[in-house]
């Protein structure tokens, strides 16, 4: 069964062209706390993309972004690397929990 994307609001159009790996990197990058990701809205979560975007750039989010799925693919996560780009999996998962739900 097919995922159907729910809709972004309008002013967050920015990240409709983000993959999913992409948004956790941008959620990550924007500096909001891990902890919170998990009560943000939909909206905040967009404009928390569209924040660590404009912080870091979009060459600089996908960059990350293939380093982090090469890293994942490779199963190193307590790889120096790793730590530069995520300080812990649990950072990780909660900023692609948080993509998840912007995602579908």
């Amino acid at each position: 069964m097919l995922h159907q994307v729910k809709p972004i609001a309008r002013k967050s159009t920015p990240v409709n062209d983000l993959s999913y790996t992409e948004l956790a990197v941008a959620l990550h990058a924007s500096g909001a706390s891990a902890r919170n990701l998990r009560s943000a809205t939909r909206s905040e979560l967009a404009d928390l993309v569209a924040q660590g975007v404009s912080m870091v750039g979009i060459d600089q989010v996908r960059a990350r972004a293939r380093r982090t799925l090469a890293i994942n693919r490779a199963r190193a996560w307590h790889s120096p690397e790793h730590s530069e780009l995520w300080q812990s999996l649990t950072v990780e998962q909660k900023c692609h929990d948080a993509a998840y739900r912007l995602t579908y």
